[in-house]
Parts: C-alpha cells; structure tokens; sequence
C-alpha cells in the first residue's frame, strides 16, 4: 500500500481477534523497503493512528549458520533413535535472521517512511540500529540504577521523611481530629521551603550556609515562615543524631547559623499592630459587611460570624458544621484548626443567640461552614480581599475607608482594618472601664473567649475554673453590642450569590 487510507481500509478488512489471522495483520508500506504496517492493535474507534504502529524489518547473516560446502560431507540419511525411520539429515541453522526495529507509537505514515529511511541509511552503511537503542536501555537502567543508589544514601529528604513518618507513628497528631492532616501540612511545607534547597543534599554535608541561604530571603519576605523552616530542620537534626543511623553527628542550627542571618534578622520590620475597628463603630462595620455596593457573600458572612466568635481566621475558614452544638451553643474547635497546638488547651468559645440565628440561616451544601464556590474551606486571604473591597467602596463615600488611624504602616499611612484586628476590637471592648465592663467581666474571662493561654507558671494546678457561666454572659454581651439595630431578617433576603 502507498497511502494511509489504504492501511486503514486493509485494516478494517481482517477480522480483528483471530488468531488465524494473526500473519495477516500487517502490510508492507511503499515507498521504504522493509517498512511495515502493523494491526494487531488496531482499534477503529480510537483517534488516528488507530492503534496502528509501524515496524521495520531486514535481513542479516546468521553467525550460527555452518555452509556445509565448507565442512566435512554429512550423510544424507541417518537412523532415528526413536521410531527407527531413515530421515534426511538437514543443515537446522538458517542461513539469514530477521530482525525488527520498531518505531515509537503514534506515527503518521509520512513520519514512519521519515523515520524508517533513517534506519535503512543505517543498515546499507553497516551500522546496526538495534544496537543504538539497546545502548540507549542500557543507560536508561544505569540511570535508574544510580537514582535507587542515591535514594539509599541519608540525602535530607530521606533523613526527613523518615523523621515525619517517625513523628506521625510516635502520635504527633494523634489528638486532631484528622490526624493525617498534621502529617500532610509538614510534608507541604518541607516540599515548598526545605526540600527544593536541601533535599538531594546528603543530610550529613549540610552547613549552616546552607540553611543561611534559605532563611535571609525568607526573613525579608515572611519572617514567621523562616522561624518555621528553621525550627523544621533542627528538629530533623535533632532527632536524626538521636536516632543515630545517619552518621550525623552535629547540626548546622548553631551559633555559626546566628552569624549568618544576624544582619537579617536586624532588618526584620516590627509589623506592630494590625489595624482593627474602633468599638463604637464595630455595629456599622458589620451593617456594611451586609450590604454595601455588593450583596454579603460568604466570605462576608464569616467575617461576621469571626466578629461575633473574636475566632481567628483559620478557625472560622476551617469551621465544620459537625463542630458546632446549637443545643448546647458551643463551637469546639479541632486542635489542627487552633494555632496552638497543646493537647489540654481550651478550644470552645460559647456563642451568641446573635453567632447562632447567623448560623441557622446558612444553606448547609458542604461540610464546611462558609466554603468557597468549589464547596472547600475558603482561601487564607479571602478575608483581606474582601476587606480592602469594602474599604475601597468606603473610601469612595467618606475619602478614608476602613482605615485604622491608630495604627501606621510602615510609608506612614493608616493600617487597613483586618479580620484579626477585630479580635483587638473585642477585647478593648470587654475591658473598657467608660462602659463598666471592666468591673463586669474579669480579664481572665476574656483572654479564654480569645482562647489565648494565661500565664499561668503552674498550669492551672491550682486554679482549674474554666469560667464558662462568664464566658457565655460575655460573649452574649458582645453580640448585643455589635448588633445593636440589626435585624437579620432585613439582609438575608439579598444574602443568595455566595461568590465575592
């Protein structure tokens, strides 16, 4: 055949699955000599080329044929040992082989004529193609080879992953409520910040440059994240000499180390204080919230519910419906939710009938309290974005927006209220000697509904109250106080499209 509408054709001709027909299922192609058409996987419903593949095939000398010519006359009959019939005595080694190269899969028919008149070339110049590409094998498994040695040896990554796998059988994350979840972030954040500078590294070459050059770009652009990454890889250090099978024997977290990064840790801006809402006008920031240019999404929604809960945002983003009881008006939170991560901390904050009629008006579509369109818990920026939206619209109306004027960025210009400065809001409130609340509501009750530990060099061994009667009388205070003329009913009417 010449043309690839005749191979399809003579495809389609031979019964596909019939093992008599198996010789038949190929054709030899025009144009180069020995290239052939090979249907044995030919299926018509599958995009061109069909399955169709194309071999080439030429003849070579057989090194075991014997040119009896050469040699000793061999008689023409002799007995056989098994039937006592005379046969005739046949020379069994062929004088020719055949041998096969076949062409990578998906060829057009002009591709194959291309690629076979390469291996013809090769052929009438003596070459032999197949050798080319079982050198080619050959160093694809010196290669896979060298890859299996080189995971053997203690480079970082292994030396880590094994600290993880050690940490999460020794119940590391046993308490949180998935706790694969504990195991899973580390990983993640080892694959972003550690593993893509250390990882191939033997963990025992390491120094403490190594770990400097990671951490002085990180303490520029996010300083929380290098104490993380720092902490990360002495712990890995540390439990590595411990473990004693690594031969390392020291750790580039050192005095050396401080050297290293001291310059950049000199110029780690002091972000002071994040910008938070004066009390008084806590109620027109949630009335905002509601309405404004754009209807209240859920990510407005949640920033309302973080209001009323003085949660913070992880908390809120990460909320679950099975972790709230309405008969009882308590939102416990999971240990993995909760930035700190001791196992006998306090996690519940009471809410509000006010936190409680916002809850019961929410479409229950997925696990998570306020998802995102994709029905998963809401990004870690969601809430910024939506409030430098509101504060943009504000700025439009009054020239100043949600502004904090209290509170200065680093260029001089007031800080941008924040989801986390609403937390300050609360407090300031809950302490505030104008309104009394002061003397209503001790300050230890509002540190626990903020869930922060108190410092308590004993641990509580002696005073072991959890305050909940007062708790639950401030947080319901609080929820008066910023819905103070509001009624849910008048917004929720306009609360349907849940896209910011």
């Amino acid at each position: 055949v010449k043309s690839w509408a005749e191979i399809v054709q003579r495809a389609k001709e031979i019964a596909p699955g019939s093992r008599s027909e198996n010789t038949k299922r190929r054709t030899a192609c025009g144009g180069v000599k020995g290239l052939y058409a090979d249907f044995q996987s030919f299926k018509p419903e599958l995009p061109a080329p069909h399955g169709i593949s194309f071999y080439v095939q030429w003849l070579v000398p057989n090194e075991d044929y014997v040119d009896e010519t050469k040699q000793e006359p061999i008689p023409k009959t002799q007995k056989s040992k098994k039937v006592g019939k005379t046969v005739e005595a046949k020379n069994k080694s062929p004088r020719y082989v055949i041998k096969t190269y076949r062409l990578k899969p998906g060829l057009t028919l002009a591709q194959a004529r291309k690629e076979a008149m390469k291996i013809v070339i090769m052929i009438n110049e003596g070459k032999d193609p197949l050798a080319k590409k079982e050198s080619a094998r050959k160093a694809k498994e010196l290669q896979k080879a060298k890859e299996l040695q080189a995971k053997k040896q203690n480079t970082f990554r292994n030396v880590a992953e094994d600290y993880i796998t050690a940490m999460a059988k020794g119940g590391k994350w046993a308490q949180w409520q998935d706790p694969h979840q504990g195991e899973r972030k580390e990983r993640q954040h080892a694959e972003r910040h550690v593993f893509p500078f250390l990882g191939e590294k033997l963990a025992s070459s390491i120094t403490p440059l190594d770990v400097a050059n990671i951490l002085n770009p990180l303490l520029k652009s996010n300083p929380k994240t290098a104490q993380k990454t720092k902490t990360f890889i002495r712990k890995v250090f540390r439990w590595a000499m411990a473990a004693g099978i690594y031969g390392i024997t020291t750790s580039p977290i050192d005095e050396r180390l401080e050297v290293l990064t001291e310059q950049a840790r000199k110029n780690v801006q002091d972000t002071g204080n994040m910008g938070s809402v004066e009390p008084s006008r806590i109620t027109e920031f949630i009335k905002d919230l509601l309405t404004g240019t754009a209807r209240a999404s859920i990510s407005r929604l949640a920033i309302i519910f973080s209001i009323l809960t003085a949660a913070r945002s992880q908390a809120v983003r990460l909320a679950k419906w099975a972790h709230i009881n309405f008969e009882t008006g308590e939102w416990t939170i999971p240990r993995e939710n909760d930035k700190l991560k001791g196992a006998r901390r306090h996690r519940t904050i009471y809410l509000s009938r006010q936190a409680l009629d916002l809850l019961s008006r929410l479409p229950r579509i997925s696990d998570y309290i306020f998802p995102s369109r994709h029905l998963q818990p809401l990004t870690g920026n969601a809430f910024s974005v939506t409030i430098r939206k509101l504060h943009l619209t504000k700025k439009l109306q009054d020239g100043i927006g949600w502004c904090d004027l209290n509170v200065l960025n680093p260029d001089g210009t007031p800080a941008l209220v924040s989801q986390h400065g609403c937390r300050a809001t609360f407090k300031t409130w809950a302490v505030d000697d104008k309104n009394g609340n002061n003397k209503k509501f001790p300050e230890i009750a509002s540190e626990l509904c903020l869930l922060h530990q108190p410092n308590d060099p004993f641990k509580h061994a002696y005073n072991r109250n959890d305050y909940a009667t007062t708790c639950k009388e401030l947080m319901q205070a609080w929820g008066d106080f910023c819905f103070q003329g509001i009624n849910l009913d008048d917004y929720l009417k306009r609360l349907e499209d849940n896209e910011d």
